[in-house]
């Protein structure tokens, strides 16, 4: 009987000591990449239609890039009355929603993901295409 003393002395033990909290994995932030009509494979066509694989192919780029989106999401923000066949060369109006990580935001700011969700109609660095900022190494050129 005294070989077991120890090992319930052990588990009595284990028992009271504290317990931590676990680490909080799900510490997220949601970040956005202004598309570049035509730039990005995973892109929608200007008239919003989408590959059906697209959600498989940006992750796939984000990945190499050395992100793990935990969600995507394509936000359309062209005007209700936008005539794609009029407004064949004009830049995107896509925007790339992602979920990451908040480890990975520094990352993503540098591959020109940008905070906040940008307005298109406002000339900043931030609401340029991906593909034309100077500041920042975006996925496609």
């Amino acid at each position: 009987m005294s070989r077991y003393k120890g090992w319930i002395l052990a588990v009595a033990i284990v028992s009271c000591g504290t317990v931590t909290a676990p680490i909080d994995t799900t510490d997220t932030i949601a970040l956005h990449y202004v598309e570049s009509q035509r730039v990005e494979p995973w892109g929608p066509e200007l008239s919003g239609r989408q590959r059906p694989d697209w959600e498989n192919a940006a992750r796939d780029d984000l990945n190499r890039a050395g992100l793990t989106p935990r969600k995507l999401e394509q936000l359309d923000l062209r005007a209700a009355g936008l005539n794609p066949a009029v407004c064949d060369a004009c830049p995107s109006l896509f925007v790339l929603r992602v979920e990451i990580p908040r480890s990975q935001e520094g990352t993503a700011i540098a591959r020109c993901f940008v905070r906040n969700q940008p307005d298109l109609g406002t000339p900043t660095s931030e609401s340029l295409t991906a593909a034309r900022r100077t500041d920042c190494n975006p996925l496609y050129r």
